[in-house]
């Protein structure tokens, strides 16, 4: 069963110049896409950069919206009216990766440029401090899977939310977690009775630097529903 659907709102300047300007559905379209989707019980998602592809997604009752790049103020109002329904996700890893870490793929400086990759992040930076402080809730995560943005960096994502974008420590934790799990709708993502055990033991404090969790050997412990996924602790090691 399919259980969401996503939809590219507004193209990318990762396509064309000027692409993330691009709305690629009318207002009536979304309309009737929200019907549907509400009809057969699917969550909606939508990759919108344009600061009307976000309004539109809002107002068609989209659960998850992705980059946001260009909300004007009237987005963001659409948005906090509807936090208590709605996430958001920047996904600046990708951008990241194309301004910092791409070059050996042929993305240098001029072309993650030309691809809208520093705007992108320069954009992020100013917009997601906003959206923290009207409590909307943003995720981590998002567009990995690229040969220079692949599957395992994910944890890096808290890094750019503290660094990049104006959260605390804590509160990229929650977002990764808590807000996870509400966006899911699973018990997960707090640890309290009758959720899932969804726990990693890490060697150090990640509530005062995040980055530590890029290092798995930093983390000797995982257990997934209550099961150990990866023990790998030392013998001499004591627990409190």
């Amino acid at each position: 069963r399919c259980d969401t659907i996503k939809f590219l709102m507004s193209s990318d300047e990762g396509f064309a110049p000027g692409g993330a300007q691009v709305l690629m559905y009318s207002e009536e379209e979304v309309q009737a896409i929200g019907r549907a989707a509400r009809e057969a019980g699917i969550w909606l998602a939508c990759h919108a950069q344009a600061a009307e592809a976000v309004k539109r997604a809002v107002r068609a009752g989209f659960r998850s919206i992705y980059h946001c790049t260009y909300a004007d103020e009237e987005a963001l109002d659409h948005l906090e009216a509807n936090r208590d329904s709605l996430f958001v996700s920047p996904a600046p890893g990708l951008l990241y990766a194309r301004v910092h870490e791409a070059e050996a793929f042929g993305i240098g400086r001029k072309e993650a440029e030309r691809m809208g990759a520093v705007s992108g992040l320069e954009l992020m930076a100013e917009v997601y401090p906003k959206m923290r402080r009207r409590g909307i809730r943003v995720l981590p995560g998002g567009d990995y899977g690229f040969p220079y943005n692949p599957i395992g960096r994910n944890a890096r994502d808290l890094q750019l939310f503290v660094e990049l974008l104006g959260y605390t420590p804590i509160e990229a934790l929650v977002a990764a977690t808590r807000h996870g799990g509400e966006l899911m709708d699973m018990p997960v993502g707090l640890v309290k009775a009758g959720m899932l055990a969804d726990l990693l033991l890490v060697d150090g404090d990640p509530a005062v630097d995040v980055r530590i969790l890029q290092d798995i050997r930093r983390i000797p412990v995982v257990m997934k529903d209550g099961r150990f996924h990866r023990q790998d602790l030392p013998a001499t090691a004591v627990l409190h």
